[in-house]
């Protein structure tokens, strides 16, 4: 993904993802599709000595495609 985007910056990324989810009352599993996700924010760099990095990446969506 990240060759495709503009000067193979991740921020400047925009995609679809589809997520899935069993409502509150518990009924049959719902699917939506989130259309023109970005990432807000990357943060980049480890400490030195470092063998893992837990990172949260921030996102934001232009509409949402619901389930018919």
């Amino acid at each position: 993904m990240v060759r495709d985007a503009r000067d193979k910056d991740v921020l400047r990324l925009s995609f679809a993802v589809t997520v899935a989810y069993v409502p509150h009352d518990g009924g049959q599993i719902v699917t939506d599709i989130l259309q023109g996700v970005q990432f807000k924010e990357m943060p980049k760099g480890m400490a030195q000595g470092d063998k893992n990095k837990i990172i949260e990446l921030p996102i934001m969506f232009l509409g949402v495609k619901k389930q018919q």
